[in-house]
């Protein structure tokens, strides 16, 4: 492992930097710095166009977003419901008495 690889796999959070030419030159080292959990932006003209970074830690990270996603979403419908909590046999019995009044009237509809 190079010098510039150690230096960033050292700093969480810290992009190592490279140009993209490297895909063609170095394969072998960004993946195993990718596989040591580094986070590579290949760049082209100085300006970034990949990011190279290995496939556990992808779907790691993209699972932590979803159930950060998932969180937010239960804090604004706890926010837009005032913090009612209902129980689920509440909601069943609710349910029900939505379905036996659906078919009353569902009933009552076809006698007329």
């Amino acid at each position: 492992m190079s010098a510039s690889t150690a230096a960033a796999l050292e700093t969480p959070g810290a992009f190592q930097v490279r140009p993209i030419s490297d895909l063609r030159t170095r394969l072998n080292e960004i993946e195993e710095s990718a596989q040591a959990g580094a986070q590579i932006v290949m760049n082209r003209n100085g300006k970034p166009v990949l990011l190279v970074q290995d496939y556990q830690t992808a779907m790691r990270e993209r699972e932590l977003e979803r159930h950060r996603q998932k969180i937010r979403e239960a804090e604004i419908w706890d926010r837009a419901v005032g913090g009612v909590r209902v129980s689920l046999q509440d909601v069943v019995a609710a349910l029900e008495s939505d379905r036996a009044e659906f078919s009353s009237l569902m009933s009552g509809a076809q006698h007329d």
